[in-house]
């Protein structure tokens, strides 16, 4: 099912419902496999059938952090959000037919019901194989946040019954008392499911997060937390073209997208480029060209000869002598025929000059450089030297922002 996309959502498409069932495998045992992959690594730990945490703390030395005082972030309930997450799902997934479009030849999947319980059951067949996840939490707007309001039918049922709402489809998440802190509630509700979402990731998977200012920076440690802060890929600024008559002191027109891979030397450069960048951009040329007069302390000026047939972008001509600007010409350069007719010596900092001595070497053919494109050189008119670099196959242009996409009500 590796073209399958899921969406973890309440609404249409063919529609798997979260159901109690006692008989039902559930999600597993979170924690029994935790200890299992502890185990493997580690046999010595386990004494008893239990782990010794002494003797874990022994094998892994000085990388154990101990005490009260360390870096990371911290808030009421988070051992629970964390042990909420490890939980086993009682429920099961059943196919919804009759609430379903083109159930027998769809590639889509729609699970309906509560996300967190959903993760848990997608991880018994998915674990370590989605590519991509996306997740737009609801924002935390600075207000008593309580998550979800309410759930309705054919999932109230089964929530009630595995203890998370009350009588009246409240939300027993988080205890009373900690109603209305700003950031608690939806640390707690935003932990556990990024917790479930690691566990379905690939390791060349990617998981994109949409969020505004208010909980980005908190959202933030906790995905450095789970994913390794070595793993952000970036936190996009999207221009969400937002309403600008709001009565605010600042106009509101961006959120965020927060993106982490599982294993970031497993991410390719995109092959992609911003939808806003014009046809007759030079990204679009089949070559990059640039000069490669560079001078500065980190590129002192230094000599090379042009041999005869160095190749030229121009057909005839000449080049006179001259010391009032870079690079140095030392004597006439003749072209003829598109290539340098005598040799030529010319003086300057050079950026790439190790490549330009290989491509002499090399009888001016193309060279591969270390990102294996090919490399070219040319004497210009101006009597400077250019060098052409072939784009890859894998060549991009993503932009940190992004803008002209609408938003994501309007996208969904």
């Amino acid at each position: 099912m590796a073209g399958t996309e899921i969406n973890v959502t309440d609404a249409s498409d063919p529609i798997l419902q979260i159901t109690r069932d006692n008989e039902a495998a559930g999600s597993g045992d979170l924690v029994a496999g935790n200890v299992a992959r502890l185990k493997a690594i580690f046999p010595d730990i386990v004494t008893d059938g239990k782990i010794d945490l002494d003797t874990l703390r022994e094998l892994l030395g000085d990388e154990i952090e101990d005490g009260q005082e360390r870096y990371g972030l911290n808030w009421k309930g988070k051992r629970r959000a964390r042990a909420f997450a490890l939980t086993p799902s009682l429920g099961t997934l059943r196919p919804a037919p009759n609430d379903s479009v083109d159930w027998e030849t769809t590639q889509n999947i729609v699970v309906q019901g509560d996300n967190l319980e959903a993760l848990k059951l997608l991880r018994r067949s998915y674990a370590n194989k989605v590519k991509l996840i996306y997740i737009d939490p609801p924002y935390n707007t600075a207000g008593d946040f309580i998550y979800p309001d309410n759930y309705r039918n054919p999932i109230a049922q089964y929530l009630a019954l595995t203890g998370q709402t009350g009588g009246d489809g409240e939300a027993l998440i988080s205890d009373r008392e900690e109603r209305g802190r700003l950031h608690t509630d939806w640390l707690n509700m935003i932990y556990p499911r990024l917790m479930l979402a690691k566990e379905i990731m690939a390791d060349d998977g990617i998981i994109a997060i949409s969020i505004n200012d208010i909980e980005s920076p908190n959202l933030r440690l906790v995905c450095d937390e789970l994913f390794g802060s070595e793993n952000i890929i970036s936190q996009f600024v999207w221009n969400n073209e937002g309403n600008v008559d709001q009565q605010s002191k600042i106009k509101g027109v961006h959120e965020y997208i927060v993106c982490y891979a599982k294993k970031i030397a497993m991410i390719a450069r995109p092959n992609i480029i911003d939808p806003n960048v014009e046809e007759t951009s030079k990204l679009f040329n089949d070559a990059i060209e640039n000069t490669i007069t560079k001078n500065g302390p980190a590129n002192p000026a230094s000599i090379v000869v042009l041999p005869i047939g160095f190749p030229a972008t121009f057909s005839d001509g000449i080049i006179k002598p001259r010391k009032d600007m870079w690079p140095h010409i030392h004597e006439t350069i003749r072209v003829k025929d598109g290539v340098v007719t005598a040799p030529a010596t010319v003086e300057s900092g050079w950026s790439s000059r190790n490549l330009l001595d290989l491509f002499i070497r090399n009888g001016f053919e193309d060279i591969v450089d270390a990102e294996g494109n090919a490399r070219r050189f040319a004497l210009t008119e101006s009597g400077a030297i250019y060098t052409y670099k072939s784009r890859g196959a894998g060549q991009g242009h993503v932009l940190s922002v992004i803008r002209n996409v609408g938003t994501t009500k309007q996208n969904s």
